[in-house]
């Protein structure tokens, strides 16, 4: 992947959770449903407090 299309699709992540910060709310909105309505594919991000996976 290049980093043209890397910066793409970080720049529609970003205009997504803006689009959404605005329209529901900062803390109405939570990284799953930025990643749902960006329409991405995402690896779980979750670590326990150690920093292990579950």
């Amino acid at each position: 992947m290049t980093s043209s299309s890397l910066s793409r699709k970080r720049q529609h992540v970003v205009d997504t959770a803006y689009s959404l910060f605005k329209r529901d709310g900062f803390h109405a909105t939570g990284v799953d449903r930025i990643i749902a309505e960006a329409g991405i594919a995402c690896a779980p991000a979750s670590r326990s407090s150690d920093g292990r996976r579950p």
